[in-house]
């Protein structure tokens, strides 16, 4: 069959405020192969960190290839496919997973579930955790398609800290400091744990959006980074989970509750300055990798794909009530697109979503 006309965006690694469209050619599939086309993505403060850190021991710009000194920026999204090679997997289906920011993305899938398949591409398996492997059946297309497409990339991470949380409490603590807590994965989390008993969830962030953040009342109290030393402390043990990745803040957090704080995770790093290397801190913070944790978390926990699916489409409905959806189609918005979320310009209630055509 002719192949479709195919695109990649691809940025120089050390400049990514420059896109470039770069148009190729579709080789021909293989036995076991599939080409995807990219239908839509949401693009978030994670995107820019996986560029960001696309050279770190994270290497995310590894993924999908591109010319030398370029790199293709990793995103979340519908899929549907184009062309088959496969013989349980049909033209038309539509699965959600790991793609770069291109126009279709070629597959080797073995084998296929009911619930989807894994991309076992020597190039990908070789480094990549499965979770980033792993394409999913898609949803039935509503009213929330857009809020889903922004949720479910960060809902791994969201869920499995909401257990670490309701483990601590459980546990014995009460206070729990989350970092960039205007982040759509801070909350993500805060919105899973209203009402949970014992609780005193803390929410820091920049000054400017305090204001935003404590209007959503999924925390109990809201402050900026400049505020920490208002926090009250109790004498219980503290829980600190740091979204933001910034060692200035995490620093000033360990100090103002000093012999307090229990344990430290490293969740995210939404901040343009964070760095992946723990810092040196008492207790010393330790990485909190989500898929790994879902992992051990399913292990003790049979029910664990239900309730977390019960959760996702509670949290999906809640956040849809005050997240509004910027959409932005073809290339072109794209790499504006990514330009305004790396440079910071969406507001706290906004996220963005794009569309090939």
């Amino acid at each position: 069959m002719p192949h479709l006309a195919e695109w990649d965006l691809v940025y120089p690694r050390n400049d990514l405020s420059r896109a470039r469209l770069r148009p190729r050619a579709g080789d021909p599939l293989r036995d076991g192969q599939i080409r995807l086309s990219v239908e839509k993505f949401a693009l978030t403060a994670n995107n820019a960190t996986y560029a960001r850190l696309g050279d770190s021991e994270l290497p995310f710009w590894e993924a999908f290839p591109a010319p030398t000194g370029y790199g293709r920026i990793p995103v979340w999204g519908t899929v549907s496919v184009a062309e088959s090679r496969h013989p349980a997997i049909a033209v038309g289906e539509r699965f959600f997973g790991y793609v770069p920011m291109s126009s279709h993305h070629v597959v080797e899938v073995p084998q296929s579930t009911e619930d989807g398949f894994f991309d076992l591409t020597p190039q990908r398996a070789d480094f990549m955790h499965p979770w980033y492997r792993t394409y999913r059946r898609a949803w039935e297309v509503d009213d929330l398609d857009d809020h889903r497409t922004v949720l479910r990339p960060l809902f791994t991470a969201a869920f499995t800290v909401a257990n670490l949380i309701a483990a601590h409490v459980a546990d014995g603590g009460r206070t729990v400091v989350v970092t960039s807590a205007s982040s759509k994965t801070a909350i993500t989390v805060a919105t899973q744990l209203v009402g949970l008993v014992g609780l005193r969830l803390v929410g820091v962030t920049a000054s400017h959006r305090v204001g935003f953040v404590a209007g959503l009342d999924v925390f109990d109290t809201v402050v900026g980074y400049d505020a920490v030393d208002t926090i009250q402390a109790d004498g219980k043990p503290v829980l600190v989970v740091d979204i933001a990745g910034d060692i200035k803040h995490l620093g000033a957090i360990h100090a103002h509750f000093g012999g307090a704080v229990r344990d430290s995770a490293l969740v995210g790093y939404t901040h343009p300055s964070a760095v992946i290397d723990p810092p040196e801190l008492t207790p010393q913070p330790r990485i909190f990798f989500s898929p790994h944790q879902e992992e051990m978390q399913r292990e003790v926990d049979d029910g664990y794909e239900g309730r977390a699916r019960r959760v996702e489409r509670a949290t999906v409905d809640a956040v849809a009530r005050w997240l509004k959806v910027r959409r932005f189609k073809g290339p072109k918005a794209m790499a504006e697109a990514f330009r305004a979320v790396l440079a910071g310009e969406l507001g706290p209630d906004e996220a963005v979503v794009c569309t090939r055509k």
